[in-house]
C-alpha cells in the first residue's frame, strides 16, 4: 500500500497503532520526516459513516429513491440511523468531486451523429431550462446544464462542453427549430477541412430522421425529477444532476446498448460509484501534485 504523509507529502512512515471512531477502529500511521500521526488520505477522510454506505445511499437515490426514503429504508431494513439531510450532502459533496474527472474523459466521436434538446423544468416555485446533448451510437450523455433563458449564449454554452468531451467531429447533430442552435453549432464545430457537421432540424416525432431518442432521455429526466418533486435553487440542482449525468453515463445499465453502459459502449469501462469517487479523489491528487 502506497501513503503520502497528509502534511509533507514523504512516503517515509511506520505503522502506529489505531484510534477509535464512531464506525469502529481506523489505522494510524507516524510520518518519519515531519514525526507527525496522520490516517490514510481519501475520498472519505473525516466521515462518519463507512464509504460502503455512502456509495449506497448515493446509488440509490440516483436510481430514484428520494433522500427521505434512503433514510427510512436504512432504518427499517438495517437499523442505520442516518438522516435524509446528511444522504442530501453526501451526494452534493462528491458531485463537486466526480464532475471534473468524469468530464475530463472523452469519447471518440468521429461519424457520429448527437441529439441536443431542451425542456423546462420546476425550480423553486418556477420553470427554468434544461437542456442536454447526447450520442445516438454509444448514448453518452455529453453535456447537460440549467438556463433562465433560452438564448444563443445558452445554446453556445451547451455546444461548447459538448465538443470538449469528444476526440473528433461528429457527423450530423439532430436539434429541433430553436433559433441559437445553427449559431451555436457552427461556433463549437466549425472546421476549415472536410467533411463539416451537418445540423440537421427535425421536422417532428413523425418524420424519418427524427429527434424521439433525446426527447425518450428527457421521459428519464422527468421520471428522476418527479421524485424530488422540482429543484430548490440553481446550485443544488446542477450538484444533483452532474452527478446523476456521471451515474447515467458510468454506472446505469442501459437497454438499447444490451446491458452495457454507456461508458462501456464508449470504450471507458463500466464503474460504480465508489469506484468513481476514487478514482476522482486519485485523479484530484495526482493533478495537484503535478501543479
Amino acid at each position: 500500500m502506497r501513503l503520502n504523509c497528509r502534511f509533507c507529502g514523504k512516503e517515509h512512515y511506520k505503522p502506529a497503532g489505531f484510534r477509535k471512531t464512531k464506525i469502529g477502529k481506523k489505522r494510524v500511521f507516524k510520518c518519519m520526516v515531519c514525526n507527525r500521526r496522520f490516517t490514510p488520505d481519501n475520498a472519505y477522510l473525516r466521515m462518519k459513516n463507512e464509504p460502503s454506505l455512502i456509495s449506497e445511499c448515493i446509488s440509490l437515490n440516483m436510481s430514484g429513491m428520494s433522500f427521505r426514503l434512503i433514510s427510512q429504508h436504512l432504518k427499517r431494513e438495517k437499523g442505520i440511523d442516518v438522516s435524509h439531510m446528511s444522504i442530501y450532502r453526501w451526494v452534493r459533496k462528491y458531485s463537486k468531486l466526480v464532475t471534473p474527472y468524469a468530464d475530463s474523459l472523452a469519447i471518440d466521436g468521429t461519424n457520429t451523429h448527437l441529439h441536443a434538446d431542451e425542456m423546462m423544468v420546476q425550480m423553486n416555485g418556477k420553470m427554468v431550462w434544461f437542456w442536454d446533448i447526447i450520442s445516438r451510437e454509444n448514448r453518452f450523455l455529453l453535456a447537460s446544464r440549467f438556463s433562465q433563458t433560452r438564448e444563443l449564449d445558452d445554446a453556445k454554452a451547451l455546444m461548447k462542453e459538448a465538443r470538449g468531451k469528444l476526440d473528433g467531429l461528429p457527423m450530423r447533430i439532430t436539434t429541433d427549430g430553436l433559433n441559437s442552435y445553427p449559431q451555436a453549432i457552427k461556433t463549437a464545430f466549425a472546421t476549415r477541412s472536410y467533411p463539416r457537421v451537418e445540423h440537421y432540424i427535425a421536422p417532428g416525432l413523425m418524420a424519418r430522421v427524427h429527434n424521439k431518442l433525446i426527447e425518450r432521455h428527457h421521459n428519464s429526466i422527468r421520471s428522476r425529477i418527479k421524485v424530488m418533486r422540482g429543484f430548490c435553487d440553481m446550485e443544488s440542482a446542477t450538484d444533483i444532476m452532474n452527478l446523476w449525468h456521471m451515474y447515467f453515463n458510468f454506472c446505469r445499465p442501459n437497454h438499447s446498448l444490451h446491458g452495457q453502459t454507456p461508458s462501456e459502449s464508449a470504450g471507458l469501462g463500466r464503474h460504480s460509484i465508489k469506484e468513481m469517487i476514487e478514482e476522482a479523489y486519485e485523479w484530484k491528487r495526482n493533478r495537484h501534485a503535478g501543479s
